[in-house]
């Protein structure tokens, strides 16, 4: 089991339990209060313990829970899987071959003749479950009895147990969920009632002591001061009694003026019903205050409840912590709740970890409270960071020191390349980066760039090639003019030299030296015989016929009988050869030979080597790909050229395994219609790689946490220098956050009385399975530009990111499926273009933005991650067309689960990011 997905405390109960059962244990008990996933932790352990059950000897599952409500809920969690809810549904299985489940609600079985038909339908069940259900109850004593041989396995939200199921090997307090964040914190304030007629405390008011006109006059008294305390916010009121709730109902109303204004869940002459009454306290303005007798009623969770006031004095710690659970739910810009305690009662909730108020600090009603600046997002510089410049992370600097040292140690073999596999935008390049950084400090390697999409073609690839090599080799090092300048001259003399030998200089300098020495020669044999050369003149006169006449012959015989015996000379003793035909390619390899060779002689081979990077192998056509790949193959052929160079390839491996299918294709197409075909064609294309690279590294997907790291690092230059926390701290606070919406399980009845006295269900239908998360919505700023509230909500300063907006960020990536580097830094620039447009809008609109507050930022995030993901064409103009043709004031959000905001805002959003997310 991957216990990741649950919290700690989760964790540590549903490990407790496995050992406990793994030790033998039968009876098993943990307490942890609604709300803090313990049906999640029991379900959990049962499908671990059918898991190994199933393997062995396998039985029947027996759940029992405290409400047809629950008992559907536990069901629907269970679906798909062997779960039946009717004994009649159970298959008779004489070779046990498989579990089966059953759930029932245990009011079911008070009647005797549905006991009696539960030990025959199923007379040995190896597990028994109990959720939320009092060890106290006969019934469950008497299940204990009945299967003494089954384990039995209590989850409970008491705090305190009686010890039949023996000591809870998991106890997980109210004060622990708190400081883990699955609850607000409680503060505590007692309730100060002045009045003439001597009544301290509610709790007086159910003595026989206390006239009518002395309850009358606590109430209003009571009622006075919880309405300034709540100032207009959601309240719970606990009562003793039915006839004191609806007391305070009609003095609560009649002070405030309203009909609808408190409402009590006790009797039926309301028109609504209970279930009408709980969804408009929840997602209404009106009622403000229920007022109840106990929590059984409310029958769901009230995250939206700010505050609960207390007039049912009690001794027992489990019922002040079950009316207390259902407004402990984290609820958007609720800080804590807060527990006006009009019976004294205080010392039970300190010990439930709730804190004393003792100062009022509540506004008065009616006061524009300014918000802080801190609440708000200001607007961010965008900073477009080349990738070199991001710190290297995810373990790139262990990966590139491994292959900086494979490239050092790699032997010169022939035709052979190093790979780097990975989706675009993975690192690659970056990968690459790191490691000639390495590499670099070796001075052993010289870098050299291929980029293979600029020329596909065969011949211009090649050509491409050369050039790339011979940029680098003549390319000027050094800031000393002069020298980078002369470098070149001499770099280029060399080349030349090995490419047309030094004859052709030998001639050069022979005729220019001959030339000097005639003319110095000439001066001094011009004055000495100057009288000889009068007479030689003469006898030159008389020769030169004789001359021509002898030049003439000698030329005659030499193209008659010459020609002859040179072809003769050849034909024995040269090579026949037809270089001369081989094209393009040839004369390339072969000049680049003769590169290499001036670059890196005879002297230095092993010593020094040049390091070929092939890049963006990926972006050039199929077909052309594997043309490119095996002219390099060839290229390192040639043993001049392997002892000199070494060529890393970075490619998509997706891109290069259809290009070599594509290759293949039509030696594969006969053979479709067998079996093994795709099993053959990949089989081809992995002997392929194999030939292609001797070694290769894949870059793979990016986890949660490697995504993080890459996140942190690009924007370490636009937020405070402050250290962040941990990304599990964050996602366990995030996955409070989403367990706190989650609706509550029933609270437990007294279920050794399964009539209502109430005469009606209140649980007529389920709840919503998620609370409703309503975002803060926009206003009209006031008219006057002094206005401090204006002052904050239309601020264009440019501030770097705070350390909440980032942490928002970092949750929001781990919304994403393994994404690359790139896919990171396009929704980082997305995030911060859109809260900047959205700035300037609603500064052009004179309204608050509260897209730039802390729970709509979060959402904010959450929709540029669900719309880049999104497979659908045009998804995101379709939900705005949609939302602009609603009448609604108040709007789902698509996309994000359960969350209203108002149309404007909504449409303001939208409008933003159909113009950021571009495609």
């Amino acid at each position: 089991m991957d216990l990741h997905q649950f919290s700690p405390s989760q964790q540590e109960a549903i490990s407790n339990v496995l050992g406990a059962l793994q030790r033998g244990q039968k009876k098993v008990a943990i307490s942890m209060p609604v709300g803090t996933g313990k049906i999640t932790v029991m379900l959990a352990i049962l499908q671990e313990y059918l898991k190994f059950q199933n393997e062995a000897t396998p039985g029947h599952v027996l759940v029992l829970t405290g409400s047809k409500l629950l008992q559907m809920q536990i069901a629907e969690r269970l679906h798909p899987g062997p779960v039946v809810l009717e004994l009649s549904d159970l298959v008779e299985q004489d070779d046990h071959s498989a579990s089966q489940i059953l759930v029932l609600n245990i009011q079911w079985l008070y009647r005797d003749r549905n006991m009696a038909a539960l030990r025959t339908a199923m007379p040995s069940p190896t597990l028994i479950l109990y959720d939320s259900l009092p060890s106290a109850s006969p019934l469950v004593k008497q299940m204990l009895a009945q299967y003494e041989n089954a384990i039995h396995l209590q989850a409970t939200n008491d705090t305190e147990l009686d010890g039949l199921f023996g000591d809870p090997v998991f106890i997980y307090a109210l004060r622990k969920a708190i400081e883990d964040k699955f609850f607000v914190p409680i503060h505590v304030k007692k309730a100060a009632i002045t009045n003439s007629l001597g009544i301290e405390s509610a709790a007086e008011l159910t003595s026989h002591s206390a006239s009518a006109k002395e309850v009358q006059a606590y109430l209003e008294s009571a009622v006075s001061f919880l309405l300034k305390e709540i100032n207009g916010e959601k309240t719970i009121v606990y009562c003793p009694t039915i006839s004191l709730t609806e007391d305070l109902k009609s003095i609560i109303n009649q002070q405030v003026g309203k009909a609808h204004y408190a409402v009590s869940m006790t009797t039926t002459a309301n028109a609504k019903t209970p279930s009408d009454e709980l969804r408009a306290y929840k997602s209404e303005a009106e009622p403000v205050i229920i007022c109840t007798v106990s929590l059984n009623p409310l029958a769901a969770d009230l995250p939206c409840t700010r505050h609960v006031a207390v007039f049912h004095k009690t001794d027992d710690i489990s019922v002040v912590q079950s009316m207390l659970i259902p407004a402990l739910r984290p609820f958007p810009d609720k800080q804590h709740l807060q527990v006006l305690d009009f019976v004294g009662m205080h010392d039970l909730f300190r010990e439930l970890g709730a804190e004393e108020e003792t100062a009022d600090e509540k506004p008065d009603a009616g006061v524009q409270s300014v918000p802080s600046e801190d609440e708000y997002f200001t607007k961010s510089v965008i900073h477009f960071r080349d990738k070199k410049d991001i710190e290297g992370v995810m373990g790139v600097n262990e990966l590139s020191a491994e292959l900086a040292e494979i490239i050092q140690i790699m032997p010169p073999e022939q035709g052979s390349m190093i790979g780097i596999f990975g989706k675009w935008g993975r690192g690659k390049s970056f990968l690459l980066e790191e490691t000639w950084k390495k590499l670099k400090t070796t001075e052993r390697f010289e870098r050299v760039d291929f980029h293979a999409w600029k020329f596909q073609d065969t011949p211009a690839s090649w050509a491409y090639l050369y050039e790339c090599l011979a940029d680098v080799y003549l390319e000027p090092i050094g800031w000393f003019w002069p020298w980078t300048k002369l470098r070149h001259v001499w770099r280029q003399a060399l080349l030349n030299f090995k490419r047309k030998g030094v004859l052709p200089l030998i001639k050069f300098l022979t005729i220019v030296s001959a030339g000097i020495i005639g003319i110095l020669l000439s001066q001094n044999l011009l004055g000495t015989y100057e009288m000889q050369l009068q007479g030689g003149l003469k006898w030159i006169g008389l020769s030169f016929p004789v001359l021509v006449f002898l030049y003439t012959l000698l030329t005659t015989m030499k193209k008659e009988y010459s020609v002859k015996a040179k072809d003769l000379f050849l034909k024995y003793s040269t090579r026949h050869s037809y270089k001369e035909h081989l094209g393009l390619q040839a004369e390339i390899q072969k000049e680049t030979i003769k590169l290499l060779k001036t670059w890196i002689p005879k002297r230095k081979v092993g010593k020094k080597k040049i390091l070929l990077l092939v890049e963006d192998l990926d972006r050039c056509q199929e077909a052309k790909i594997i043309q490119i790949i095996d002219s390099l193959r060839v290229l390192l052929e040639e043993p001049q050229i392997a002892q000199r160079i070494i060529i890393v390839t970075a490619v998509d491996e997706r891109i290069l395994k259809m290009a070599i299918k594509l290759k293949y294709q039509s030696l594969v197409d006969l053979d479709k219609q067998d079996a093994n075909y795709e099993k053959n064609i990949n089989l081809i294309v992995k002997e392929h790689i194999d030939k292609l690279f001797i070694s290769g590294l894949k870059l793979g997907p990016l986890s949660a946490f490697e995504a993080d790291d890459f996140f942190s690092a690009l924007t370490k230059q636009d937020r405070p220098s402050k250290p962040l926390k941990a990304l599990a701290v964050l996602l366990m606070q995030e996955q409070v956050r989403n367990f706190a919406r989650y609706s509550q399980e029933i609270q437990q009845n007294t279920y050794d009385d399964p009539g209502d006295p109430q005469g009606y269900d209140y649980y007529d239908e389920p709840e919503p399975d998620y609370a409703i998360d309503y975002l803060d919505n926009s206003d009209l700023l006031p008219e006057s530009t002094e206005s401090p509230t204006e002052r904050v909500f239309i601020d264009l300063r440019i501030d770097s990111l705070s350390i909440d907006e980032i942490d928002i960020l970092r949750v929001s990536v781990t919304k994403f499926t393994a994404p690359t580097p790139r896919q990171l830094r396009i929704f980082y620039y997305r995030y911060l273009i859109a809260k900047n447009l959205l700035i300037r809008r609603y500064a052009q609109l004179h309204r608050n933005n509260v897209w730039q507050k802390k729970n709509n930022c979060r959402t904010l995030a959450d929709l540029i991650v669900a719309y880049t993901l999104h497979e659908k064409e045009n998804v995101l103009t379709e939900h705005l067309d949609i939302a602009l043709k609603d009448d609604s004031d108040f709007q789902y959000v698509k996309l994000v689960r359960e969350t209203v905001v108002a149309k404007i805002d909504y449409c303001e959003v939208l409008k933003v990011l159909s113009i950021v997310i571009a495609y």
